[in-house]
């Protein structure tokens, strides 16, 4: 699937050839992740405390930093959704969306026939506040290498769709034997290698990567 999905694309002007990394430039030691400690209040499981020592442990530097979005991210779903039902205009026009299974009101189907009555000036507007997200996103990051988060924590996973950032999601801890808890390391466009490196040894030193959830089909 990586293959399929990885570089530029024809036909497509706004894909890139900058090729996946899966290693990291430098050595986590000399690496620098961010936090805002508002996010820790949105960590249910308390794995982020656990995650941050994991962290130092391997080296790296772990920061606060408050984090504060220049506008209401729930806003930037709107240029998801019109994107969206862009990319599958075709189903849209044909009725062939009315094969897919899942017909509720908040399935995509239905998603992509309510994109179409979305005002033309609300789509440039979105795409402005996207743009003022982005630049947002420079100055979080500032010095570090990336940003540790508990899922949904501060309207990240939003942002980081409307930005392109890319998000490394991994077990931390486990809520209980059937529920893992996940946090997400977030970093620069194109840098997935530094997320990899990171994760690793965030992985190896929280020791849950061998546990599977105790679910009734996986016995």
């Amino acid at each position: 699937m990586l293959d399929a999905i990885n570089g530029a694309s024809d036909g497509d002007p706004s894909s890139v050839s900058v090729q996946f990394r899966g290693r990291a430039t430098k050595p986590v030691s000399l690496m620098r992740v961010a936090f805002d400690p508002a996010w820790l209040e949105a960590d249910a499981s308390r794995a982020m405390p656990t995650a941050v020592e994991a962290l130092r442990d391997a080296g790296a530097t772990v920061v606060e930093r408050t984090l504060t979005p220049p506008g209401d991210q729930g806003v930037l779903m709107g240029g998801l959704v019109v994107e969206a039902a862009a990319a599958f205009e075709s189903m849209t026009r044909t009725a062939a969306d009315d094969e897919l299974s899942w017909q509720a009101d908040e399935a995509w189907p239905n998603t992509f026939r309510r994109a179409w009555f979305v005002p033309t000036i609300e789509a440039v507007q979105v795409e402005r506040l996207r743009r003022r997200f982005m630049e947002w996103m420079r100055t979080c990051m500032g010095d570090a290498d990336a940003l540790l988060c508990p899922p949904y924590a501060g309207g990240m996973l939003v942002i980081t769709n409307a930005t392109g950032h890319p998000s490394l999601v991994q077990r931390a801890a486990f809520a209980d034997p059937r529920t893992p808890a996940t946090l997400t390391l977030i970093g620069r466009p194109f840098d997935e290698g530094t997320l990899v490196s990171l994760g690793t040894a965030m992985e190896q030193r929280l020791d849950v990567w061998r546990r599977r959830p105790e679910l009734a089909f996986m016995r």
